[in-house]
């Protein structure tokens, strides 16, 4: 009778253990979240991830919250974005 209840003791542990070890897992496996880097030459061209791209591939972008964006502009650039939940890159 006490090595029932030694060996229900060891596997309630083992359980335990392993739904937190998977919980651990879980939680940490998170898919890491897309990166964007989108610049504005001189001349007004819009690069993303060093790519060509289009104002309104920007505007997709920085409207998903889900991604980490960030926007330079060359200092001649007179292009500029306003975004409704991430502002205005330009004073």
């Amino acid at each position: 009778m006490l090595k029932r209840l030694i060996l229900a003791l060891c596997i309630a542990a083992g359980a335990i253990i392993l739904v937190a070890l998977a919980a651990s897992l879980f939680l940490d496996g998170s898919p890491n979240r897309a990166r964007y880097e989108v610049y504005v030459d001189a001349q007004n061209r819009i690069f993303i991830n060093g790519e060509r791209g289009t104002e309104d591939r920007v505007y997709d972008l920085a409207g998903d919250m889900t991604v980490d964006f960030h926007l330079e502009r060359h200092p001649d650039a007179t292009l500029g974005f306003c975004f409704r939940y991430r502002g205005c890159d330009r004073e």
